[in-house]
């Protein structure tokens, strides 16, 4: 999406340099690993994997107690630790070059849009669907959310199979996704469920 990225030049070749990956711990995000490595060996681009600790909502109609802070605190420090461990495990299946950050944030779309614009990325890569999405529809919240406002050039791989999404009638007769994107600009990893 958004392949029309202005270049320097239209004669010179598309080569992406920085590409951005965000990963919420699920297999569906992972599902995006290996087109994302091969692009960046392809491209000789920096492969950066990002992944947004958020900070947990308390319901709250007076001031936060500090017994509530402290627990929203070990909430965070609990998911920044195995966070860690994931992203040192993930480094270790991946390139050498690769890159990951790791950030705690109060809006994960927000941050990530703002870390999209930080660290210069010119190619996001994301799953259609994380670990919260469930597969009514062709999209999740963060990947929906970037198809209306992002500003990167997007590359969205499907993780829901073509044939379930279609029982499921989510794409139309002529392969288009409730009116999103056409079947054609879609990769389709055929995540297992």
């Amino acid at each position: 999406m958004r392949a029309e990225w202005p270049t320097a030049d239209p004669l010179t070749p598309l080569r992406y340099r920085r590409i951005l990956v965000p990963l919420d711990g699920s297999l569906r995000a992972e599902s995006v690993l290996p087109i994302a490595t091969r692009l960046a060996q392809t491209h000789e681009a920096e492969l950066l994997l990002l992944h947004i600790v958020a900070r947990p909502e308390m319901v709250q109609r007076h001031t936060l107690t500090a017994a509530d802070n402290a627990l929203s605190e070990q909430i965070v420090q609990t998911n920044l630790s195995a966070a860690t461990t994931y992203l040192a495990q993930l480094q270790q299946r991946l390139p050498p070059a690769t890159q990951t950050r790791l950030v705690v944030s109060d809006n994960v779309i927000a941050t990530l849009h703002e870390l999209v614009a930080q660290e210069q990325a010119d190619l996001l890569l994301l799953s259609a669907h994380g670990h919260s999405g469930g597969c009514e529809r062709p999209y999740g919240n963060t990947t929906t959310n970037f198809i209306t406002y992002g500003r990167v050039p997007l590359l969205i791989i499907q993780d829901v199979p073509y044939h379930k999404m279609a029982r499921m009638g989510l794409i139309g007769s002529q392969g288009a996704t409730n009116g999103h994107a056409p079947r054609a600009t879609l990769a389709n990893t055929n995540y297992a469920h």
